[in-house]
């Protein structure tokens, strides 16, 4: 009996793995909150989760203070790009139909070209704090249109509450508990898989 609670036994390290991802997901949870912060939860952990033997809410606050001048700028511009999008997009809408076709034609390409890019830039900015804010965003972009097809499969994951949400908000709030304590590890975890070689910089 006494092996079986040894902290190198088997099912104590698993218990350990999954206490230190529940509190990496709740850390992470907790420093996006105030929402300017987000960016730079997401690239905090998504390092934290590239680093399976030190995933903790610890390595998780030291690489969150080491990115945060720089992701917080990555985040508010891209928060910036998406308010002007949104702004025109209501413009858009009240052109005439032969203006507005082509128009949104080159709305849904600009939208299309910031998610992709957001989706890369901020695992790329956790490995190079120091890289510039231009030459984040290029090469995201670049990266991520290379990898389209992981890059696709990053955004499903990170879009799965709101998919969950669109189809059952009961369910949504029934698993209330995953999305807080599991869902953001996995999903890092699940992007470190798909594109953890965005950890490499061109």
């Amino acid at each position: 009996m006494s092996r079986f609670f040894d902290s190198d036994a088997p099912l104590m390290r698993l218990l350990a793995s999954m206490f230190d991802w529940a509190a990496l997901s709740l850390t992470a949870v907790l420093c996006a909150l105030p929402v300017v912060t987000a960016g730079t939860a997401l690239s905090a952990l998504y390092a934290a989760a590239a680093r399976p033997e030190d995933a903790g809410p610890k390595a998780f606050l030291r690489l969150f203070r080491r990115t945060f001048r720089t992701t917080s700028l990555l985040w508010l511009s891209a928060l910036a790009a998406a308010g002007l999008l949104a702004a025109d997009v209501r413009i858009v809408a009240e052109m005439p139909p032969a203006v507005r076709i082509p128009l949104w034609g080159g709305l849904f390409f600009l939208g299309l070209c910031l998610l992709l890019a957001g989706t890369a830039v901020f695992p790329l900015a956790s490995s190079a704090p120091e890289a510039s804010f231009a030459a984040l965003w290029r090469w995201a972009f670049f990266l991520a249109v290379a990898r389209l097809p992981r890059t696709l499969a990053m955004l499903a994951a990170a879009a799965a509450p709101g998919a969950v949400y669109a189809l059952s908000p009961t369910v949504f709030y029934a698993l209330g508990l995953l999305w807080i304590f599991a869902w953001p590890a996995l999903t890092a975890r699940l992007w470190v898989r798909l594109g953890g070689d965005y950890l490499n910089m061109p």
